[in-house]
């Protein structure tokens, strides 16, 4: 269903496909939301920046069977970015919790204590852990699901329900209450769904509405048609030149009463050069080259956006390995406008990176993600899984398939005055953060630069979250 609705948006621009996917997700997100938030206003806000980057993001999703996956993604990166703001702001109203408000979940009278206290040690529980649990029960999403939306690997969605529940039924005993794992799941799935405001229907369904976009059948043709063009043109000049480089030879007609096929099958004249063990080499050589050749890896994927899905063009990606059986092997892709990219390269095991404008570079994003999974107990097998994104080890023949998530990078603006307000020029900025874990280690990322004229100075490809301290030096 999922796939059939959003291949009539890509293909066509469908309106009514789009009206039709929003209309049956919206009341699943809403609730989501609010067990995130648990403010109904900011849900309300964020469930329409959820939707309006789904609205932007269908057109290139790279795989539609993934959708639900995406959703739920974009919904969990939203909540997350309205919850830092709340702490950013400092507001210490109960709504402004990280932790939702009991109060601003759906309620029914007839509902009994289990359900109530359930719902409140959901609520108490860490946010990984809380988001899991809502995942797999309340909206009733499959592991792999859960592993896709949160990016870490099924064995770490199953340990972490496995804490989720202990703790869970901990909480219960102490309210006195004993219940079975298999009880426990029956009641997290019968979890009232909140009811969706009716200003947020009626405006979710007018973006659905007003959307717009290029249908990718168009898009594909026109790519096509200008290939096309480009093909037979390059063709063409090939053509020229190679008439220039090789002009054609007159060939000598045969006498009358001749037979061409016996004047071309005629044995080599006694001058003929016999065939040399030198050939037989380099024939045993070229045999090799194309043994090698067919031994080699393949990684490929697709670089996109985390938070929308949305497809990049343009994103440098590099793959280098300083020992492989050709020595060293530097490599550089640069993904196509479905966001693709590919390397055929010597079994070994590499160091992967991607870098674009406005995005944090992979590479640092995947270390800081490291560092703070780390930071977790025994998060051993998600911490592995990252460290096996950024040095995938290639075997012979192998064909990987590792798609690339960038997230959006932030920037600080600094402007150097003296005690008057003057601005300096040729001030020294360094501008770091410091990222540690307990098991792992730290990593402390700085970068530098001096002001301009107008002591102004712009660091930008920042990570967008952590605290950034700022060292001046000036001489004036």
């Amino acid at each position: 269903m999922d796939e059939e609705l959003i291949l009539c948006i890509q293909r066509q621009g469908d309106r009514a496909a789009l009206a039709r996917l929003i209309e049956r997700d919206q009341r699943e997100i809403y609730h989501f939301l609010m067990r995130q938030l648990g403010h109904a206003q900011d849900a309300e806000d964020a469930a329409q920046e959820v939707f309006r980057h789904v609205i932007r993001g269908l057109p290139c999703l790279c795989e539609p069977a993934a959708y639900r996956a995406w959703l739920y993604r974009i919904a969990l990166r939203t909540a997350r970015q309205m919850i830092a703001k709340r702490k950013s702001r400092q507001e210490t109203t109960p709504q402004e919790s990280s932790i939702p408000s009991r109060e601003a979940m759906p309620h029914d009278d007839a509902c009994d204590e289990l359900r109530t206290q359930l719902r409140s040690a959901v609520d108490s529980l860490e946010e990984n852990l809380r988001a899991t649990i809502l995942l797999r029960y309340e909206q009733g999403l499959s592991y792999k699901e859960i592993a896709s939306t949160l990016e870490v690997p099924e064995g770490t969605v199953a340990r972490r329900l496995h804490v989720a529940h202990n703790r869970l039924q901990q909480a219960l005993a102490g309210a006195g209450i004993s219940l079975a794992l298999a009880s426990l799941a029956e009641a997290l799935e019968k979890t009232p769904k909140t009811s969706m405001p009716e200003n947020l229907t009626a405006k979710l369904s007018a973006m659905a509405k007003e959307a717009s976009w290029t249908p990718l059948a168009a898009t594909t043709t026109l790519i096509a048609a200008i290939a096309l063009i480009a093909i037979s043109a390059i063709l063409v000049v090939g053509g020229i030149v190679a008439a220039d480089m090789f002009p054609r030879q007159p060939v000598s007609q045969p006498a009358s009463g001749s037979v061409l096929a016996a004047s071309q099958t005629a044995p080599p004249t006694q001058d003929a050069p016999p065939i040399t063990d030198t050939a037989t080499e380099e024939t045993e050589r070229m045999s090799d080259v194309a043994t090698t050749v067919d031994q080699e890896a393949t990684l490929k994927g697709c670089a996109y956006d985390r938070e929308t899905g949305t497809r990049l063009a343009g994103v440098h990606v590099s793959l280098s390995s300083p020992h492989t059986s050709r020595g060293p092997i530097s490599a550089t892709a640069v993904s196509d406008s479905d966001g693709a990219y590919a390397f055929s390269v010597p079994p070994g095991e590499y160091s992967l990176s991607a870098l674009t404008q406005g995005y944090v570079p992979f590479h640092t994003e995947r270390q800081i993600a490291a560092i703070r999974t780390s930071e977790s107990a025994q998060n051993t097998e998600e911490y592995e899984h990252i460290q096996n994104q950024l040095k995938p080890r290639l075997d012979h023949g192998e064909t990987r398939t590792q798609d690339i998530s960038l997230i959006r990078s932030t920037e600080i603006h600094v402007t150097v005055v003296d005690e008057h307000g003057t601005p300096i020029a040729e001030a020294f900025v360094c501008l770091g953060a410091f990222f540690h874990a307990v098991s792992h280690g730290a990593i402390t990322y700085t970068t530098e630069s001096r002001s301009d004229i107008s002591g102004k100075v712009r660091f930008d490809d920042l990570y967008p979250e952590g605290t950034w301290t700022i060292a001046i030096k000036a001489n004036w």
